[in-house]
Protein backbone atom coordinates (compact mmCIF):
# COMPACT_ATOMS: atom_id res chain seq x y z
CA UNK A 1 0.00 0.00 0.00
CA UNK A 2 1.16 3.50 -0.81
CA UNK A 3 0.87 6.43 0.77
CA UNK A 4 -0.36 10.02 -1.24
CA UNK A 5 3.58 11.28 -0.89
CA UNK A 6 4.87 7.87 -2.23
CA UNK A 7 3.35 8.81 -5.27
CA UNK A 8 5.45 10.14 -8.15
CA UNK A 9 5.50 13.97 -8.88
CA UNK A 10 4.70 12.90 -12.21
CA UNK A 11 1.28 11.45 -11.47
CA UNK A 12 -0.05 14.76 -10.87
CA UNK A 13 -0.66 17.62 -13.75
CA UNK A 14 2.35 19.65 -14.88
CA UNK A 15 1.99 22.76 -14.16
CA UNK A 16 3.51 26.43 -13.19
CA UNK A 17 4.30 27.55 -9.50
CA UNK A 18 1.58 29.24 -8.06
CA UNK A 19 2.87 30.96 -5.24
CA UNK A 20 2.44 34.43 -7.66
CA UNK A 21 -1.01 33.83 -7.52
CA UNK A 22 -1.97 33.13 -4.27
CA UNK A 23 -0.23 33.49 -0.66
CA UNK A 24 -0.33 31.37 2.21
CA UNK A 25 -1.23 33.01 5.37
CA UNK A 26 -0.94 31.41 8.14
CA UNK A 27 -2.03 33.91 10.73
CA UNK A 28 -5.90 33.80 9.33
CA UNK A 29 -5.66 37.58 8.47
CA UNK A 30 -6.53 38.87 4.79
CA UNK A 31 -3.57 39.65 2.38
CA UNK A 32 -3.82 42.07 -0.77
CA UNK A 33 -3.57 39.93 -4.20
CA UNK A 34 -1.01 40.36 -6.52
CA UNK A 35 -1.18 42.58 -9.40
CA UNK A 36 -1.24 39.98 -11.87
CA UNK A 37 -5.07 39.11 -10.34
CA UNK A 38 -5.86 42.27 -10.55
CA UNK A 39 -7.21 42.23 -14.74
CA UNK A 40 -10.50 42.12 -16.00
CA UNK A 41 -10.78 38.94 -17.60
CA UNK A 42 -13.37 37.36 -15.73
CA UNK A 43 -16.99 37.90 -17.08
CA UNK A 44 -20.26 37.73 -15.31
CA UNK A 45 -22.35 37.88 -12.19
CA UNK A 46 -23.30 35.31 -10.37
CA UNK A 47 -27.29 35.08 -10.19
CA UNK A 48 -29.43 33.78 -7.02
CA UNK A 49 -31.71 31.55 -8.92
CA UNK A 50 -34.05 31.38 -5.43
CA UNK A 51 -34.62 35.54 -5.68
CA UNK A 52 -33.61 36.10 -9.31
CA UNK A 53 -31.36 39.09 -7.55
CA UNK A 54 -27.61 39.33 -8.84
CA UNK A 55 -24.47 38.74 -7.18
CA UNK A 56 -21.88 41.48 -8.63
CA UNK A 57 -18.58 40.35 -7.52
CA UNK A 58 -15.33 42.42 -8.48
CA UNK A 59 -12.69 40.79 -10.93
CA UNK A 60 -10.07 40.53 -7.89
CA UNK A 61 -13.40 38.91 -5.12
CA UNK A 62 -13.79 36.24 -8.02
CA UNK A 63 -9.83 35.43 -8.55
CA UNK A 64 -9.95 35.45 -4.03
CA UNK A 65 -13.19 32.98 -4.54
CA UNK A 66 -12.43 30.54 -6.93
CA UNK A 67 -8.59 29.71 -5.84
CA UNK A 68 -9.38 29.14 -2.29
CA UNK A 69 -8.11 26.00 -1.01
CA UNK A 70 -9.37 25.04 2.13
CA UNK A 71 -9.24 25.51 6.39
CA UNK A 72 -6.24 24.32 8.30
CA UNK A 73 -2.70 22.96 7.94
CA UNK A 74 -1.99 21.48 4.84
CA UNK A 75 0.69 19.64 6.59
CA UNK A 76 -2.14 17.95 9.07
CA UNK A 77 -2.01 13.85 8.58
CA UNK A 78 -5.83 14.01 7.98
CA UNK A 79 -7.50 15.58 4.85
CA UNK A 80 -10.63 15.85 4.16
CA UNK A 81 -12.34 16.43 0.99
CA UNK A 82 -16.18 17.38 -0.08
CA UNK A 83 -18.15 18.25 -3.32
CA UNK A 84 -18.29 21.84 -2.50
CA UNK A 85 -18.62 25.00 0.15
CA UNK A 86 -21.96 25.87 1.43
CA UNK A 87 -23.32 28.88 2.39
CA UNK A 88 -24.62 28.47 5.54
CA UNK A 89 -28.20 28.44 7.10
CA UNK A 90 -30.93 31.16 7.16
CA UNK A 91 -29.48 34.55 6.14
CA UNK A 92 -30.96 37.91 6.19
CA UNK A 93 -31.26 40.44 3.56
CA UNK A 94 -28.20 40.79 1.61
CA UNK A 95 -26.00 38.86 3.92
CA UNK A 96 -25.71 35.55 1.10
CA UNK A 97 -24.18 38.53 -1.40
CA UNK A 98 -21.79 40.34 1.33
CA UNK A 99 -20.33 36.72 2.55
CA UNK A 100 -19.63 35.69 -0.91
CA UNK A 101 -17.95 39.30 -1.58
CA UNK A 102 -16.08 38.23 2.12
CA UNK A 103 -14.85 34.89 0.94
CA UNK A 104 -13.34 36.44 -2.35
CA UNK A 105 -10.82 38.59 0.12
CA UNK A 106 -10.02 35.25 1.88
CA UNK A 107 -6.33 33.58 1.68
CA UNK A 108 -5.43 30.45 -0.16
CA UNK A 109 -5.72 28.29 3.38
CA UNK A 110 -7.56 29.98 5.97
CA UNK A 111 -8.60 29.44 9.73
CA UNK A 112 -11.90 27.79 10.36
CA UNK A 113 -12.65 29.93 13.11
CA UNK A 114 -10.97 33.36 11.48
CA UNK A 115 -12.52 33.15 8.12
CA UNK A 116 -16.28 32.10 9.57
CA UNK A 117 -15.83 34.98 11.72
CA UNK A 118 -15.79 37.27 8.25
CA UNK A 119 -19.51 36.03 7.14
CA UNK A 120 -22.50 36.74 8.81
CA UNK A 121 -26.29 35.03 9.57
CA UNK A 122 -29.08 36.11 10.80
CA UNK A 123 -27.47 39.35 11.19
CA UNK A 124 -24.58 38.24 13.32
CA UNK A 125 -21.20 37.23 12.67
CA UNK A 126 -20.77 33.43 12.41
CA UNK A 127 -18.65 32.18 15.35
CA UNK A 128 -17.99 28.44 15.87
CA UNK A 129 -16.87 29.22 19.31
CA UNK A 130 -19.86 29.48 20.59
CA UNK A 131 -22.93 27.43 20.46
CA UNK A 132 -25.20 28.61 17.42
CA UNK A 133 -28.32 27.79 15.84
CA UNK A 134 -28.33 25.85 12.72
CA UNK A 135 -26.83 22.47 11.14
CA UNK A 136 -23.23 21.55 11.91
CA UNK A 137 -23.67 18.23 10.84
CA UNK A 138 -20.66 17.58 8.68
CA UNK A 139 -18.26 19.50 10.83
CA UNK A 140 -19.64 17.16 13.97
CA UNK A 141 -18.90 13.96 11.15
CA UNK A 142 -15.69 15.03 10.68
CA UNK A 143 -14.82 15.74 14.18
CA UNK A 144 -15.94 12.37 15.32
CA UNK A 145 -13.70 10.62 12.56
CA UNK A 146 -10.73 13.39 13.56
CA UNK A 147 -11.10 12.11 17.29
CA UNK A 148 -11.20 8.31 16.42
CA UNK A 149 -8.17 8.88 14.03
CA UNK A 150 -6.14 10.44 16.62
CA UNK A 151 -7.03 7.56 18.90
CA UNK A 152 -10.31 8.97 21.27
CA UNK A 153 -12.17 5.91 22.01
CA UNK A 154 -15.33 7.90 22.78
CA UNK A 155 -14.92 9.52 19.09
CA UNK A 156 -18.40 9.21 19.43
CA UNK A 157 -19.50 11.23 22.09
CA UNK A 158 -21.47 14.28 20.26
CA UNK A 159 -20.38 16.92 22.73
CA UNK A 160 -16.58 15.92 22.73
CA UNK A 161 -17.09 16.44 18.42
CA UNK A 162 -18.81 19.64 19.31
CA UNK A 163 -15.82 20.62 21.21
CA UNK A 164 -13.62 19.26 18.67
CA UNK A 165 -15.50 21.84 16.29
CA UNK A 166 -15.39 24.85 18.70
CA UNK A 167 -11.82 24.24 18.96
CA UNK A 168 -9.65 22.48 16.64
CA UNK A 169 -11.09 21.38 13.62
CA UNK A 170 -9.79 23.38 10.39
CA UNK A 171 -7.45 25.38 12.70
CA UNK A 172 -4.27 26.88 11.65
CA UNK A 173 -2.65 28.24 14.63
CA UNK A 174 -3.09 25.40 17.39
CA UNK A 175 -1.41 25.14 20.67
CA UNK A 176 -1.27 21.22 19.67
CA UNK A 177 0.30 19.96 16.30
CA UNK A 178 -2.84 20.06 13.56
CA UNK A 179 -4.65 17.69 12.43
CA UNK A 180 -7.07 17.94 9.90
CA UNK A 181 -7.17 19.93 6.53
CA UNK A 182 -10.37 20.54 5.07
CA UNK A 183 -10.65 20.64 1.26
CA UNK A 184 -13.59 20.77 -1.50
CA UNK A 185 -13.41 19.89 -5.34
CA UNK A 186 -14.98 23.42 -5.58
CA UNK A 187 -14.51 26.41 -3.87
CA UNK A 188 -17.91 27.83 -5.09
CA UNK A 189 -20.66 27.76 -2.68
CA UNK A 190 -24.01 26.54 -3.52
CA UNK A 191 -27.36 26.85 -2.20
CA UNK A 192 -27.83 23.04 -1.58
CA UNK A 193 -26.20 19.97 -2.21
CA UNK A 194 -27.41 18.73 -5.95
CA UNK A 195 -29.31 22.02 -6.81
CA UNK A 196 -28.28 23.75 -10.24
CA UNK A 197 -25.30 25.90 -9.98
CA UNK A 198 -26.48 29.05 -8.86
CA UNK A 199 -22.70 31.00 -9.89
CA UNK A 200 -22.80 29.43 -13.32
CA UNK A 201 -21.68 32.66 -15.02
CA UNK A 202 -19.09 32.96 -12.30
CA UNK A 203 -17.84 29.79 -13.38
CA UNK A 204 -17.67 30.44 -16.81
CA UNK A 205 -15.15 31.97 -19.16
CA UNK A 206 -11.72 31.26 -19.98
CA UNK A 207 -10.24 32.96 -17.05
CA UNK A 208 -12.48 31.16 -14.50
CA UNK A 209 -11.70 27.85 -16.19
CA UNK A 210 -7.55 28.54 -15.83
CA UNK A 211 -8.61 29.11 -12.43
CA UNK A 212 -9.75 26.29 -11.54
CA UNK A 213 -7.50 24.42 -13.30
CA UNK A 214 -4.76 25.98 -11.12
CA UNK A 215 -6.48 25.69 -8.12
CA UNK A 216 -7.04 21.84 -8.88
CA UNK A 217 -3.00 21.23 -9.71
CA UNK A 218 -2.19 23.23 -6.58
CA UNK A 219 -4.20 20.92 -4.26
CA UNK A 220 -2.39 17.98 -6.04
CA UNK A 221 0.85 19.78 -5.34
CA UNK A 222 -0.21 19.94 -1.37
CA UNK A 223 -0.82 16.82 -1.27
CA UNK A 224 2.18 15.46 -2.84
CA UNK A 225 4.73 17.40 -0.68
CA UNK A 226 2.73 17.07 2.60
CA UNK A 227 1.73 13.99 2.19
CA UNK A 228 -1.50 13.18 4.31
CA UNK A 229 -1.47 9.54 6.32
CA UNK A 230 -5.30 9.35 5.54
CA UNK A 231 -7.74 11.20 3.43
CA UNK A 232 -11.89 10.78 3.98
CA UNK A 233 -13.50 11.94 0.77
CA UNK A 234 -17.29 12.59 1.24
CA UNK A 235 -19.95 12.42 -1.06
CA UNK A 236 -20.68 9.16 -3.39
CA UNK A 237 -22.14 11.28 -6.84
CA UNK A 238 -18.49 12.81 -6.78
CA UNK A 239 -16.70 9.51 -6.33
CA UNK A 240 -15.25 9.99 -10.15
CA UNK A 241 -14.00 13.57 -9.62
CA UNK A 242 -12.51 12.61 -6.49
CA UNK A 243 -10.62 9.53 -8.13
CA UNK A 244 -9.57 11.67 -11.07
CA UNK A 245 -8.05 13.97 -8.48
CA UNK A 246 -6.74 11.57 -6.31
CA UNK A 247 -4.98 9.51 -9.51
CA UNK A 248 -7.89 6.42 -7.89
CA UNK A 249 -7.87 4.08 -10.90
CA UNK A 250 -11.01 2.41 -9.04
CA UNK A 251 -12.82 2.08 -5.61
CA UNK A 252 -13.49 -1.10 -3.70
CA UNK A 253 -15.72 -1.66 -0.97
CA UNK A 254 -13.80 -2.48 2.25
CA UNK A 255 -16.53 -2.29 4.44
CA UNK A 256 -20.83 -1.65 4.29
CA UNK A 257 -20.82 1.85 2.56
CA UNK A 258 -17.30 2.40 2.59
CA UNK A 259 -14.96 2.97 -0.30
CA UNK A 260 -11.40 2.46 -0.43
CA UNK A 261 -8.72 3.16 -3.09
CA UNK A 262 -6.78 -0.27 -3.73
CA UNK A 263 -3.59 0.80 -3.27
CA UNK A 264 -3.42 4.16 -0.93
CA UNK A 265 -5.19 5.13 2.30
CA UNK A 266 -7.83 7.19 0.26
CA UNK A 267 -11.83 6.78 1.60
CA UNK A 268 -15.09 7.50 0.20
CA UNK A 269 -17.94 7.69 2.35
CA UNK A 270 -21.62 9.23 1.55
CA UNK A 271 -21.91 12.93 2.07
CA UNK A 272 -21.97 13.77 6.28
CA UNK A 273 -25.38 15.58 6.12
CA UNK A 274 -29.17 14.77 4.93
CA UNK A 275 -29.22 11.53 6.95
CA UNK A 276 -26.57 9.45 4.59
CA UNK A 277 -24.29 8.97 6.81
CA UNK A 278 -24.59 7.07 10.44
CA UNK A 279 -22.31 6.14 13.55
CA UNK A 280 -22.47 2.53 12.21
CA UNK A 281 -21.32 3.26 8.90
CA UNK A 282 -18.34 5.75 10.65
CA UNK A 283 -18.05 2.50 13.22
CA UNK A 284 -16.78 0.21 10.30
CA UNK A 285 -14.32 3.17 9.01
CA UNK A 286 -12.48 3.18 12.29
CA UNK A 287 -12.64 -0.36 12.86
CA UNK A 288 -10.40 -1.02 9.50
CA UNK A 289 -6.83 -1.10 10.14
CA UNK A 290 -6.05 0.62 7.49
CA UNK A 291 -7.52 3.52 8.99
CA UNK A 292 -5.49 3.47 12.41
CA UNK A 293 -2.02 5.14 11.03
CA UNK A 294 -1.77 7.63 13.55
CA UNK A 295 -2.01 11.37 13.87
Amino acid sequence: MSSIAALSPTDFTPRRPLRSIVQIRRDGHESELPKDRQSNNLTGTGCDSSKGIKVTLSDQEKRGLLSFIGYGSPSAPLWFIGAEEGLGGKMLGDEERKNLRARGAWNEVMDLCAAHLTLTESGAKIDIREKRKGSIAVWLWMSRIARAFEGSRDWNEKERAREYVQTRLGRLNETKSPTTFLTELSPVPEKKTGEPKWLVELRSGDESHKLLAQREARIRELLHSHGPKLVVCYGLRKKQEFARLLNVDSWIEVAKGVLKAPDKNVFLLPFFGQAQISEALVSRLVSLPSFHVGP
